[in-house]
């Protein structure tokens, strides 16, 4: 069963270890892993689609075996059609597909 937090733009999600702060979420339109310095905050890792609607939400979560993050490809948010097939029949592409069996 796949679970999944969605992201709209400007929306993150803080977490730490009790010595480091990271945050993942929607920033301007693309998917950021970011790490607190000090008082900002340094981006690790930008993922984005180029070509695809700039709706800025994402979501990310488990299905199947893997770790996965999605872009909605509905310039207005998804609208419930649940496919992946690269915006052929649904709202969603896949953007990182990571096997953690």
């Amino acid at each position: 069963m796949a679970q999944y937090s969605t992201y709209t733009d400007g929306v993150t999600v803080e977490y730490t270890d009790g010595v480091d702060t990271f945050r993942n979420g929607s920033i301007g339109g693309a998917f950021v892993t970011e790490k607190l310095d000090g008082a900002s905050w340094s981006t690790l890792e930008m993922i984005d689609l180029e070509g695809s609607a700039d709706t800025g939400v994402f979501r990310d979560g488990t299905r199947g075996s893997s770790y996965v993050v999605d872009k909605t490809l509905n310039a207005t948010g998804f609208n419930g059609t649940e496919s992946l097939d690269e915006g052929l029949t649904g709202d969603w592409i896949n953007l990182v597909n990571l096997n953690i069996d």
